[in-house]
């Protein structure tokens, strides 16, 4: 079934309609929920739209229309643990959330995470899994457009009303399928892992030296120069409200660094730098570098050392990580939602250090919940002696079609 014509839609321009619209949400306890926004010319994302889907009803707020105190009202009913909110791919909109309310959602149903659970692929599209679920045909081709403009062209409307029109249904029969698996208590987990690490999140997640490509090559002195460099740009962009580039780029950080920049003269003719960036920002940055250079050695950054697992112990991390490939197939479920390689690696490191269950370590997925019970108890049972057989068989369900099998063997 194919659908380009709009739905009738409600756009949300005063104070009126928005209690009226916030007065259904806590009527009904359930909506869904999308947010439009432009990432690349800010610091902040620039929140554009915010559209809501209630009782088969679709509003489209505009944020220009509203005060921050107004839209507050919004973002605290979204975040009211009793209203049960609909999103498709939620991260992004629940760190925007997170930043304009200092709060996030507690109870949220993310289509895309619920549809990997339900066996339907890892980070599918609304449009593919809206034609899978629901046999509806979704035309979206306005998702790099400028959402900014006003007024939104009809092209725009379609695409933000589509992408709240059928949460509501996805959701049902997600939880249909869910129920049917065994796999709400799975999929509701990494929700709450979702909305968790969105609270968390925090908009100061570029001051880390490691992010910084030839960082490494610093020694201790100029890695603290370059640590001070990072938190000035960091504070400068936000101030300013503009992206970190536009300040100063990583290469021109590095640079700076490297030189241990103490006076004017050190800050010409640097690669990475624009003539317009130094003369804006010369006498901020030589205030960097001194903070950096007047830090005691004691607390200059040190690089991580950590040492890098052995070919051997990689070899032992490739073939965990095959085995639970393995379950993954088996249950149709994306192995990203189990563990990643890395993951995998960190829990052969802790099971050798003894870590597993010290309350000071970082402890692995793979030692909790049901990713304990379904794969990690199975990989420690492997490290810890117990065989396997493994083998090359022709799939039985599908023709032309190889299978791996694998087996463990009882130890006695």
């Amino acid at each position: 079934m194919l659908t380009d014509s709009t739905p009738t839609h409600h756009f949300i321009e005063s104070q009126d309609g928005l209690q009226k619209l916030i007065d259904k949400i806590n009527k009904q306890k359930l909506a869904g929920f999308d947010l439009e926004f432009i990432p690349e010319k800010t610091y902040f994302p620039e929140l554009c739209l915010i559209q809501v889907c209630v009782a088969e009803e679709i509003f489209l707020v505009d944020p220009y229309s509203f005060d921050q105190q107004s839209l507050n009202l919004i973002w605290q009913t979204i975040c009211d643990p009793e209203i049960k909110c609909l999103f498709h791919c939620a991260e992004q909109d629940l760190e925007i959330i997170a930043r304009l309310s200092n709060g996030t959602p507690k109870n949220i149903f993310d289509t895309q995470i619920a549809a990997a659970f339900a066996g339907l692929g890892f980070s599918i599209g609304l449009k593919k899994l809206v034609m899978e679920m629901l046999g509806v045909q979704l035309t979206k081709a306005e998702c790099f457009s400028n959402w900014s403009q006003r007024p939104l062209s009809p092209e725009q409307i379609r695409y933000a009303v589509a992408d709240v029109e059928h949460l509501q249904s996805l959701c049902d029969k997600l939880n249909q399928k869910l129920e049917s698996m065994g796999r709400i208590e799975w999929a509701s987990e990494e929700f709450e892992t979702s909305a968790s690490k969105a609270s968390n999140t925090g908009y100061r997640r570029n001051l880390d030296i490691c992010r910084v490509k030839g960082a490494n090559r610093l020694d201790r002195k100029e890695l603290a120069i370059l640590q001070e460099l990072l938190s000035w740009r960091d504070h400068e962009a936000q101030r300013l409200n503009k992206p970190l580039r536009s300040i100063l780029s990583d290469q021109g950080l590095l640079e700076i660094a490297t030189r241990r920049a103490s006076d004017p003269k050190m800050l010409k003719n640097l690669r990475g730098i624009r003539d317009d960036q130094l003369k804006r920002h010369e006498s901020s940055i030589l205030e960097a570098c001194q903070k950096g250079l007047a830090l005691p050695s004691s607390q200059w950054p040190t690089w991580p050392e950590a040492r890098p697992p052995s070919k051997k112990q990689l070899l032992v991390g490739d073939f965990l990580y095959v085995i639970l490939k393995q379950m993954a197939v088996s249950i149709n479920l994306p192995v990203e939602y189990i563990a990643n390689r890395d993951e995998v690696q960190h829990f052969i490191r802790c099971y050798q250090e003894g870590n597993l269950d010290k309350p000071t370590a970082k402890k692995p997925r793979l030692m909790e919940g049901w990713r304990f019970e379904l794969a990690g108890e199975k990989l420690l049972k492997i490290l810890a002696g117990d065989k396997l057989t493994a083998g090359v068989t022709p799939d039985p369900e599908e023709k032309n079609e190889l299978v791996l099998t694998l087996e463990m063997l009882d130890r006695s």
